[in-house]
């Protein structure tokens, strides 16, 4: 209970308040809105346009979810609704890392794992998207602590209802993005017979009926997708979606080799605090399990669970794998965190006399006291930024009272008296840190307008047409205008900026639209006559916008 309070704590401030994010969250959210509208629960669509990229698991769970919150009314949704699934999919995926930490190790370490992965950047970000990462997360911890289990039974008996568990999780992980999931598992049982030469265990997994019931999940959305597209554009698709995306970057997100390690530390902060001294501490252990199993080939040497070893065996193939792949965004390791969680609350509860040694260097010093003053800036960024926007003092007070008590008791810290009662205070200290910070922005960011332009614009055009009747043109090509307008907003595409005539030519085809605008080209269409104006900051690109509202009477 107390990881799940903990989850509401760092997930839901924020959560029903803040407005559609672009691009990815905005385009899932409105697939999944038009197919609760329209009925049509095999090809998800965006407007007009296909969204056969994704498997359908994210869009049935976002469509039922708002169904349920909406009463069966589809017009009385809000985004809120659609973030659901990552919500309960995030807590999903820590009480997996507590299982799987209690299972490994005890019941401290899994508690802490869970703790760790709660707080940390990237879960606070995922938990509040309404996108496939989060489910993808939560079918992946579930499927390792199953397969973890299946590693750790000697017995057949289990082992058939452990196997269905693993299955089922591979299977929802494949509808949810494909073979992320199963290719975690495979890494990580391969990894394992490699280094143990250990075979035989695979046995348990049931490979057989366990791939007819993943066949089974899957088999029937994609007969119907084939009969409506066809196999060769399906086949295509997919091609390009997993082959394509490893050979060549995607949109744009590229990156190169050592991008994944270079951003785990802030990824995983605040939790990564012993990530370095973790790592070399398991490498060293689980060589020596790895000789055990190999010295002793017809019989399991002592302490043959050997769980370094396969929270290794997890990280490591899978970690190279994506940081061979071309097409390279942040959250793409997300699905491995939960062993790194772990592997991090099992540094901090139980430090070794090595890593002791380690974290007395002069090296382990200079970065511990950088996690600190990092944890002192998060705090005193979200605290001004609570100050700026919220509207209630009495919550401003609190919050900030309690950010200054943490700031203060990080900046006099004992972490010169390097024990383990030190490491697990720091830590704690961190958690808490996290917390604090993470309330704070998830309650100031929904209400700083100059970020969120497709809400004022949305809130604008509502004001202008009340019927929510008239088309839209924008210029303003952003997917969260297209969710907040219902898809009424209709992208027009200039082939030059400096000429307008392809915007007069639509507006001249729908004669009661609204046009959204820049305001220096505005100010230039002829008989062009404004309603309103807003301006923001565009996160997605980077840059100030100024848009002007307005129509081109007949």
């Amino acid at each position: 209970m107390s990881l799940v309070a903990l989850c509401i704590a760092v997930f839901v401030p924020g959560f029903f308040t803040l407005p559609a994010v672009d691009r990815d969250e905005a385009r899932f959210a409105q697939a999944s809105r038009q197919m609760l509208e329209s009925g049509d629960y095999v090809i998800p669509r965006v407007q007009g346009r296909q969204r056969l990229n994704k498997p359908p698991l994210i869009y049935w769970l976002q469509a039922t979810s708002a169904r349920v919150c909406t009463l069966g009314r589809p017009l009385d949704d809000q985004v809120w609704m659609y973030r659901l699934p990552s919500l309960l999919a995030a807590i999903a995926a820590v009480l997996a890392t507590w299982r799987l930490g209690s299972a490994m190790f005890d019941a401290r370490t899994g508690w802490l794992g869970g703790a760790i992965l709660a707080c940390c950047p990237v879960m606070f970000w995922e938990a509040r998207q309404a996108r496939a990462d989060m489910v993808l997360v939560a079918c992946t911890a579930w499927a390792l602590f199953f397969l973890w289990r299946l590693w750790q039974t000697r017995t057949d008996g289990p082992s058939a209802w452990l196997a269905l568990g693993f299955w089922t999780a591979v299977g929802a992980g494949v509808l949810v993005k494909g073979p992320i999931t199963p290719a975690v598992a495979a890494l990580t049982v391969g990894s394992m017979c490699i280094v143990t030469r250990r075979w035989r265990w695979v046995s348990r997994l049931h490979l057989l009926p366990g791939v007819a019931l993943v066949a089974m999940m899957i088999g029937p959305w994609l007969y119907l997708v084939v009969r409506s597209v066809g196999l060769e554009t399906y086949t295509n698709l997919m091609y390009e979606e997993t082959i394509g995306r490893s050979l060549a970057p995607k949109e744009g997100h590229s990156g190169f080799p050592g991008y994944h390690l270079l951003l785990v530390a802030a990824l995983l902060f605040p939790g990564s605090m012993m990530i370095g001294p973790a790592l070399v501490g398991a490498v060293k252990q689980a060589r020596e399990s790895a000789r055990a199993f190999r010295g002793q080939a017809n019989a399991d040497p002592p302490g043959h669970d050997a769980p370094l070893l396969f929270l290794l065996c997890v990280i490591v193939p899978a970690w190279l794998v994506f940081e061979v792949v071309s097409t390279k965004l942040p959250h793409y390791t997300m699905p491995i965190y939960p062993a790194l969680a772990i592997l991090c609350a099992g540094a901090v509860v139980d430090c070794s006399a090595w890593t002791l040694r380690f974290i007395k260097t002069p090296v382990a010093r200079i970065a511990l006291s950088g996690w600190i003053l990092c944890l002192i800036v998060l705090l005193v960024a979200s605290a001004l930024a609570a100050a700026y926007a919220m509207q209630s003092t009495a919550l401003r007070v609190v919050l900030l009272s309690a950010a200054g008590l943490l700031a203060g008791s990080l900046g006099f810290t004992c972490a010169r008296q390097l024990r383990q009662s030190a490491m697990l205070r720091l830590q704690f200290l961190g958690l808490a840190a996290f917390v604090v910070s993470a309330v704070m922005l998830g309650l100031a960011a929904p209400a700083i307008d100059q970020l969120w332009i497709s809400r004022g614009l949305a809130a604008q055009l509502h004001t202008i047409d009340p019927a929510d009747a008239r088309p839209i043109g924008t210029l303003f090509h952003e997917d969260s205008l297209i969710f907040e307008t219902r898809g009424r907003a209709e992208r027009v595409s200039l082939k030059s900026p400096a000429d307008p005539t392809e915007l007069v030519d639509w507006a001249r085809a729908h004669p009661d639209a609204l046009l959204v605008v820049p305001s220096p080209l505005g100010a230039a269409l002829p008989g062009f006559h404004a309603l309103g104006a807003v301006s923001g900051f565009n996160y997605t690109k980077g840059d100030r916008v100024d848009l002007v509202i307005g129509e081109i009477p007949p």
